[in-house]
C-alpha cells in the first residue's frame, strides 16, 4: 500500500501547469444538525462468529437508481475466522426493526483471504428497497480520486455492546489517502468495523470509506475501504443501479425528419480525435454510472474504453462546447437525468462554470446534425456537439438524448 505521488510546484516544467489533471483536495464543512439525520442509516449486524456471539457495525449508502436497499459493511462481519459465513446473521434498525439476513443477499469480494489482511474486506447486502426506501448515506465518487483531505473525517459506529438505537461518534484527522485505503486518527475499537468513514462535504455527511482496521501500530491511525470505482461498480450492477455497454443517442433532427434505427445521431469518441463527435448510425460504447448522491440531488456519469482498455470519463466541458475523456471524476463530468420521459428519452443537464456568490447556469448536451445529408452512409461524423442553456430548446439542437443497448 503506497501513497499516491505528489510533485511539488517548484518541480513543475512551467508549460505543464495548465494541463495537469490533479484531483481536487477537501477541505469540510458541515451543516449543523445534518450529523444527526445520517444516524437513522446506520445499522447493527449481529451474529455468531464460530460459534460464538459478536457484533458489528453497517449503513446504508443512497444510490440513485438502486432497485435495493444497499448496506455496507466489513467482510470480516459476513465470514469467520475459516472464512465461512457467519451464523444467525440478522440487521438491527435504529427505530427497532429486526431483519433476518440470508447470505445469498450478500457479496464479499473473492479476494477477501481474512482477516489477517485488509485486502478485500468490505460487503455488501441488498435487500428490499421497502425496507429503507431512498434514504441512505451520501457519496460521491469523486472522492475516490481525492489526495488529501484537510481536516477530520468521521467514524459513526457501534460499540461492542452498544444498543442499536445509539451509535457513536469518533473523530480524528485524515492521514493519508491511499489508492484503495484511507487512513484517520479517529479513535476506533471493537464492534467499530463496517462503520461509515465520513467526511463533511458540501454542508453534509459523506461516506468515503468502510471501516475495517484499527491501528497496526502504537501511532499508526485505523483503515477504511475507499470507496473507489472499482468497489462501488460491483455495488452498482448488483443493486440494478448501473446501465452498462449503451450508446447515447439524439432523437429528433434540426431539419425536421426523424432517423429511424440505426440511422440515429450518436455521441462518439474516435481514436483518433481528442474531442467527442456526432456519427450518424452508431456511436461510443459507454457505462452510465451513479457518481453522487448528495443536497444537489442524484448525479450521474459516463465511463468508457473507447479509446482507452482502462477507461476513462467523459467531461462535459460548457465553456468550450465540447466533450472529452479524462482519467479523473470531477464536478465538470457529473450530469443529470431530467425531463425523463416514459418512452426513455431524458435531458442531461450540467452544470455551467462556477461564479462566486452565485448558483451555477444549467445547460443540457445537444447533439446536431446539420452537416450531415439525406444520402450520407451510417458512418458519417460532424463535429456539432454543445450545450444549450437548460429548459431552453433551440430548433437547430437536439437536446432529447437515450441510452440505447450497443
Amino acid at each position: 500500500m503506497s501513497a499516491r505521488l505528489h510533485i511539488p510546484d517548484e518541480l513543475v516544467h512551467p508549460g505543464w501547469k495548465d494541463h495537469q489533471e490533479a484531483a481536487d483536495n477537501v477541505i469540510p464543512n458541515l451543516i449543523s444538525g445534518s450529523l444527526e439525520a445520517e444516524k437513522d442509516s446506520m445499522v447493527r449486524l449481529e451474529f455468531a462468529n464460530d460459534g460464538q456471539p459478536s457484533s458489528g457495525t453497517a449503513f446504508i449508502v443512497k444510490i440513485p437508481g438502486s432497485k435495493k436497499t444497499v448496506i455496507l459493511t466489513a467482510a470480516h462481519n459476513l465470514r469467520s475466522s475459516t472464512l465461512k459465513p457467519t451464523t444467525n446473521l440478522q440487521a438491527v434498525f435504529r427505530d427497532g426493526k429486526i431483519v433476518a439476513i440470508d447470505h445469498a443477499t450478500c457479496y464479499v469480494p473473492p479476494e477477501y483471504k481474512g482477516s489477517d489482511s485488509s485486502i478485500g474486506d468490505w460487503a455488501a447486502i441488498f435487500l428490499d428497497k421497502s425496507i429503507h426506501g431512498d434514504k441512505g448515506f451520501n457519496f460521491s465518487l469523486a472522492l475516490s480520486y481525492t489526495e488529501k483531505i484537510q481536516g477530520e473525517v468521521s467514524v459513526i459506529a457501534y460499540r461492542d455492546p452498544t444498543p442499536a438505537y445509539s451509535p457513536e461518534i469518533a473523530s480524528g484527522r485524515c492521514k493519508t489517502c491511499f489508492e484503495e485505503q484511507v487512513e484517520y486518527l479517529a479513535k476506533t475499537e471493537q464492534g467499530n468495523s463496517g462503520a461509515p468513514v465520513c467526511v463533511a462535504y458540501r454542508g453534509y455527511m459523506t461516506v468515503i470509506a468502510i471501516h475495517n482496521r484499527r491501528p497496526a501500530y502504537r501511532k499508526g491511525g485505523s483503515t477504511g475501504a475507499r470507496l473507489t470505482r472499482q468497489l462501488m461498480m460491483k455495488v452498482f450492477e448488483l443493486s440494478g443501479a448501473l446501465e452498462t455497454d449503451v450508446m447515447l443517442r439524439g432523437w429528433g433532427d434540426p431539419r425536421g425528419k426523424k432517423y429511424s434505427v440505426p440511422r440515429g445521431l450518436h455521441l462518439i469518441f474516435p481514436e483518433d480525435w481528442a474531442f467527442g463527435r456526432v456519427r450518424l448510425g452508431t456511436g461510443s460504447k459507454f457505462d452510465v454510472i451513479p457518481v453522487y448522491s448528495g443536497p444537489e440531488g442524484d448525479r450521474y456519469a459516463l465511463w468508457t474504453t473507447a479509446t482507452s482498455a482502462t477507461g476513462k470519463w467523459v467531461r462535459f466541458d460548457v465553456p468550450q462546447d465540447q466533450v472529452e475523456l479524462v482519467d479523473i471524476l470531477k464536478d465538470e463530468s457529473h450530469f443529470a437525468k431530467s425531463n425523463v420521459s416514459k418512452t426513455g428519452w431524458m435531458k442531461i443537464v450540467v452544470d455551467g462554470p462556477k461564479e462566486d456568490g452565485t448558483a451555477p447556469k444549467r445547460y443540457q448536451l445537444s447533439l446536431a446534425g446539420t452537416m450531415i445529408m439525406e444520402g450520407d452512409p451510417d458512418d458519417e461524423e460532424t463535429s456539432e456537439v454543445s450545450f444549450v442553456e437548460y429548459p431552453k430548446e433551440e430548433d437547430d439542437k437536439i437536446v432529447k438524448i437515450s441510452f440505447i443497448k450497443a
